[in-house]
């Protein structure tokens, strides 16, 4: 990053790339309309909302800052993907080159596990918010953003699995859906667990035959590491147990997360306006609140929001709330919508989106997600199903779906005519 004066937003590189992106969007001659984007209504009620709440929030300077990180870092960069993706090849470009870093990172993951290096604080530089632990965090700043992103990834490493059509590509495609999944196990964190298994269960109940086929493969391979590491059962049964028994540590942050909602309505209920509209943008970031916790019957500092929805209700108040509830879970729920209205391979391709969406909706209950690498993920899953349900209604696109078009591999690249393709007019012999 590179530091401002004052109180300014930091320039990290995340920052530099978004500005350099509008930069050119605004160049852009084909750049759709924004009133084609899919939720812009939505994304104005709640920058309006967040905006009603700035006015009165306790601390103006960082909530000013908060607010604009939102509204500028992470929709603009969503109208950009959904006013400039114009095809199908476009949506699944960009799809592969999320799965594509994010099979990055889950290497990482796995080297980082066996050799205690991460290449980001030895060779780039040590986060100055991070804890020195032995933690597996790659690129993220915790954990459990870490288990979180490859949570996402992993229905749509999945989905690759099944767009791939080359041999090599299919292959490498099914190494990086086993990473996903170790990576996230590596995290060593009950919620990205869970998410993945959300995820999982959504593309078992909604997904075709060709899409549970990568999830049988992948209960096999996990029988066989119990049975070969006792190690990993013993770490997976004692987590589950100390979950649910309150006076253990994993326990007790588990009933914390649920606490927060308490802690949050104590934090606006002394007025109307509080109710409605919160304590604004980046409330409590720089100050703990003292509370007596319900389950252990203490007082406790809380200086961490382990609950993205509780800090949104502290934060906006119970109309904040709603509509952040209503704009992630929507784009969730009209990925589903999608799918069952789809069939084949474009039915299986929603399912993993929509199980992508879902599992970051799942972590906004358990955790704060304060690594915008989440947030990008999460809208470009939304950009690319979008653009590729208003490329189905075209009328090219319902004659040949762009999936099964022989010829060409989940990378873009065209593949040599196979024999009963061979003298046809799509793969013509010269």
């Amino acid at each position: 990053r590179i530091e401002t004066p004052g109180d300014l937003p930091e320039l990290t590189l995340q920052r530099l790339i978004i500005l350099s992106l509008a930069v050119a969007w605004m160049r852009h001659p084909h750049r759709r309309s924004l009133r084609e984007v899919p939720f812009a209504g939505l994304m104005a009620g709640w920058a309006g909302v967040a905006l009603i709440s700035l006015v009165g929030a306790v601390d103006l300077v960082a909530g000013v800052k908060r607010y604009l990180e939102f509204v500028f870092e992470l929709f603009v960069f969503y109208f950009i993907l959904a006013t400039t993706l114009h095809s199908r090849e476009d949506a699944l470009r960009l799809l592969r080159a999320a799965v594509l870093a994010l099979s990055i990172v889950a290497t990482l993951a796995i080297v980082e596990r066996y050799t205690g290096l991460n290449m980001v604080d030895r060779f780039i530089g040590q986060d100055p918010e991070s804890r020195v632990l032995r933690d597996v965090r790659v690129t993220y700043r915790h954990r459990i953003l870490l288990g979180a992103g490859l949570a996402m990834a992993f229905p749509l490493a999945a989905a690759m699995t099944q767009l791939a059509t080359k041999r090599l590509h299919r292959l490498l495609a099914w190494l990086a859906f086993g990473a996903m999944a170790a990576g996230c196990y590596f995290s060593m964190s009950r919620g990205p667990w869970l998410a993945l298994i959300l995820a999982a269960l959504v593309l078992i109940a909604f997904g075709g035959r060709a899409l549970r086929k990568p999830l049988m493969v992948a209960g096999v391979a996990v029988v066989l590491v119990l049975l070969s590491h006792p190690g990993v059962y013993g770490t997976l049964f004692n987590k589950a147990a100390d979950t649910v028994d309150t006076d253990s540590f994993k326990g007790g942050t588990f009933q914390y997360r649920l606490e927060l909602y308490s802690v949050a309505y104590e934090g606006i209920k002394r007025s109307p306006w509080r109710l409605c509209f919160g304590n604004g943008p980046a409330a409590g970031l720089h100050q703990s609140i003292e509370w007596e916790l319900s389950y252990r019957g203490k007082n406790y500092n809380i200086a961490s929001w382990d609950n993205d929805f509780a800090y949104a209700l502290f934060q906006y108040g119970f109309l904040g709330l709603a509509v952040t509830l209503a704009l992630y879970g929507r784009v969730a729920g009209r990925l589903l919508v999608l799918a069952r209205q789809s069939s084949g391979r474009q039915r299986d391709l929603f399912v993993c989106l929509c199980a992508s969406a879902l599992a970051l909706f799942f972590m906004m209950s358990n955790v704060h997600i304060f690594a915008r690498q989440l947030y990008y993920l999460f809208w470009t899953v939304a950009a690319v199903g979008f653009t590729i349900a208003e490329a189905a209604t075209k009328p090219e696109a319902r004659s040949f779906p762009r999936a099964e078009i022989p010829g060409e591999d989940w990378l873009g690249q065209a593949e040599s005519p196979t024999p009963e393709f061979a003298g046809s007019s799509l793969n013509p012999i010269p």
